[in-house]
Order: C-alpha cells, then sequence, then structure tokens
C-alpha cells in the first residue's frame, strides 16, 4: 500500500514539474508579448510627436518633412536663427492668454448652454491660454476668486477627434461649450 502511494505522489510530482515547465513558457510568452506591446506604444508615441510637430508648423513646411520620420530640425543654422527670431517676434505678438466673458462668448457661439445663475453671469469669466503649440487650457473663473472654478488642459488632437466623431458639446459643468466654435476660437487666438 505504501509502495502504490509512492508511486501515486511520484507520478504526481511529475505532473506538477510538466505543468511548471508549460506555465513557463506561458509566462515567457507573455514576456516576449509585453516587450512587443512596449515597442508599438513607443512607436506610436513618436508616430504623435511627428504628428503634433507636424501640425504646429506652418502649411508650406509640411512638404518638406517625409511622413513617419521625426526631424528634431534639418535647416541650416542661419535659417534656424531667422525663424527663431520670427517665432519669438510672433509669440510677443500673439498673446499667452486671452479672456472672455461669458456674454461674449455666447455671442461667438463658443458657449452653448449655461448652467450658471444670471445674477453672477456678469461676474463670470474664461480664460484661454496655450503653453505650447496644439495644447489649450481653459479655465472658468469667478470674479473676486484666485483660483478657478473649472481647469481643462486640452489638446488640439482630442477637439479634432470630437469633431470628426461629432461630439459637438465639451461640458465644463457649469457650461456646455460647441466643440466647432472653440476650435475657431483657438485657431484665431493662437495658431500663427
Amino acid at each position: 500500500e505504501i509502495l502504490h502511494e509512492l508511486a501515486h505522489l511520484g507520478n504526481l510530482r511529475d505532473k506538477v514539474e510538466e505543468e511548471i515547465l508549460g506555465l513557463t513558457d506561458v509566462y515567457k510568452t507573455i514576456c516576449d508579448y509585453n516587450g512587443y506591446l512596449s515597442s508599438q506604444i513607443e512607436t506610436y508615441k513618436a508616430y504623435l510627436g511627428n504628428v503634433r510637430m507636424q501640425s504646429a508648423m506652418p502649411k508650406n513646411n509640411r512638404k518638406k518633412m517625409p511622413v513617419g520620420v521625426t526631424v528634431l530640425d534639418p535647416r541650416p543654422l542661419q535659417s534656424r536663427r531667422q525663424q527663431q527670431n520670427a517665432q519669438q517676434r510672433r509669440q510677443e505678438a500673439s498673446p499667452a492668454s486671452v479672456d472672455y466673458r461669458l456674454d461674449a462668448l455666447e455671442r461667438l457661439g463658443v458657449v452653448c448652454k449655461s448652467n450658471i445663475p444670471e445674477n453672477r453671469q456678469d461676474k463670470v469669466y474664461f480664460n484661454f491660454s496655450s503653453p505650447c503649440p496644439a495644447s489649450y487650457v481653459v479655465k472658468l473663473y469667478y470674479k473676486g476668486r484666485e483660483k478657478p472654478v473649472v481647469n481643462m488642459d486640452l489638446l488640439l488632437e482630442d477637439l479634432l477627434e470630437r469633431k470628426h466623431n461629432r461630439i459637438e458639446i465639451l461640458d465644463l459643468e457649469y457650461v456646455h461649450l460647441s466643440v466647432v466654435r472653440l476650435l475657431e476660437l483657438l485657431e484665431r487666438k493662437f495658431v500663427c
């Protein structure tokens, strides 16, 4: 009986060892696939960076850049300096941020719906800023308060995706903004 039990336990041990080997192979396969997905993510990030760089670039320079290749600065030094000087002049001329009252945005069609009581609407204003190309910050302020009531970071690609998917409204809790009109406003104020 003891011999029979030992033989049975030996079979179980062999089965467990076989299962361990199988699981080790599965683990290696998962690790390899994880490495593959990580490299795909890095490729996608590089692609997005390239798209952002090309979307922020003037249209006449886009034709010179090959698609799918990120080139930091292919121009000669003199050309780069001229463009840097022109960009500094544009930055000085273009506002770092723009303020709009609620009623002005309603007239422009940017604000579709407001949940702010009428007696407080004259004390509400928006601040739009662009810390870097294709990136925007929308803040809703109530006069007399230092901090914004609503603060939202927006990317140009997210707004364009919303527009493409026909999502017409951007909900900021207290107000609803028209995606199309907001894009027009941001392009008018921040894109050179």
